[in-house]
């Protein structure tokens, strides 16, 4: 049977919040992680574009700016049938 927040003791409120701090702890190194990763590939995706596709000039913005996840805007971008 579920206990209301009234029936819980003080040691079955510690056991809850340590277990709460570590799996805060675990999504705030996965979100690091996430994030480094997501950087790292942006970067790639920006090296790519500028010496595979001739870019002038790519802009990340949006998600990864604030959490993940992100948008690359490109300028002068060659088209894959031309000649460079």
């Amino acid at each position: 049977m579920v206990k209301t927040a009234a029936q819980v003791t003080p040691a079955e409120m510690a056991v809850y919040l340590a277990t709460a701090r570590r799996r805060k702890a675990q999504e705030d190194q996965d979100v690091t992680c996430r994030r480094a990763r997501a950087w790292a590939l942006a970067r790639r995706a920006a090296t790519l574009l500028r010496e595979q596709f001739g870019a002038t000039r790519v802009v990340l913005f949006g998600s990864l700016v604030y959490e993940d996840g992100f948008t690359l805007f490109l300028e002068n971008l060659a088209r894959a049938d031309e000649e460079s």
